[in-house]
């Protein structure tokens, strides 16, 4: 005889008729089991769809933070490749002509830190989209990483006055204001209601030593390749001068990704913070209000 869906019962609570299949994993779901309505999805499914690499679920710990960072970078790798290529042909031909028309100013540090800063937004929407479920495409990215702009530049723009106020008093207050910064950049981009500086400070707060080592390995290496390239190129332009604004670009390129491998670092860091106070990441659209109330609910 022939069964329909709607006698079939559910496998956890057999005395509920089944209301729908889950479409990830094909199980029969009664109302309590249903996660998601559209698409229909049993809580386990809604889970690892909302958190496919299962990042969100870990607390931060050093070598989580570098591991998921490294595993976001990869998975987002040839839409970071792009962008960081499409931003670095301008960055490296302004180092190239800054230096060849005698300028004072490095014109490519003045594009790094406004326009510059809009492919590290593009990148972070690309690897939010890995952690989160949503990837997103190669256009989405980079308007989003235009929306994102004032947020990042004015976090990296208050980080940068405070670092350097403290830095005034000594080197430690400074390096120590540095690391409680760390995941502000994260932050202003994900979650855009709330003040990033402050979000930053609370999430590492307690945690200060940890964070430390993960940024000191993080930059570490990336600094070194970059003064040995530095200096690899110097040697070559000394046999062909030619190559010049080409050598430039590409230092410009491996700078920059690096630079967004350590902003795939902090958003792990970003996520494995906020798992480890246990508050919800904010739901996009939320009001400042709404997103305390979640806090709030989450203590309780």
């Amino acid at each position: 005889m022939e069964v329909s869906l709607a006698v079939a019962l559910c496998p956890e609570h057999p005395e509920q008729p089944s209301i729908a299949e889950c479409e990830r994993c094909g199980r029969f779901l009664c109302q309590g089991c249903l996660a998601s309505q559209e698409p229909a999805r049993c809580a386990p499914c809604a889970a690892r769809v909302r958190d496919p690499l299962g990042i969100l679920a870990v607390p931060f710990s050093i070598q989580g933070a570098l591991r998921h960072g490294w595993q976001l970078f990869l998975n987002a790798f040839p839409g970071i490749l792009f962008v960081s290529l499409l931003f670095s042909v301008p960055g490296g031909l302004l180092t190239y002509f800054s230096a060849t028309e005698g300028y004072s100013q490095n014109l490519s540090s003045v594009y790094d830190i406004t326009l510059g800063l809009m492919s590290g937004g593009a990148c972070l929407a690309l690897m939010v989209g890995v952690a989160e479920g949503g990837k997103r495409g190669l256009g989405h990215a980079l308007v989003e990483g235009l929306r994102a702009w004032p947020r990042i530049f004015g976090a990296r723009f208050r980080s940068g006055l405070w670092i350097l106020v403290f830095a005034f008093a000594l080197i430690i207050p400074g390096i120590m204001k540095a690391v409680s910064l760390a995941v502000a950049t994260e932050a202003a981009y994900r979650e855009p209601r709330r003040d990033a500086l402050e979000s930053s400070s609370t999430l590492t707060e307690g945690r200060m030593w940890e964070v430390f080592w993960v940024c000191v390995i993080c930059n570490a290496p990336l600094y070194g390749l970059v003064y040995g390239l530095s200096f690899l190129f110097g040697l070559l332009l000394e046999v062909e001068l030619a190559l010049w604004p080409v050598l430039e670009i590409v230092l410009d390129l491996v700078t920059r990704m690096g630079e967004i491998l350590g902003m795939g670092i902090g958003l792990a860091m970003f996520y494995g913070l906020k798992r480890f106070r246990e508050w919800p990441l904010a739901p996009r659209g939320a009001s400042h209000r709404d997103e305390n109330a979640s806090i709030f609910r989450a203590h309780l």
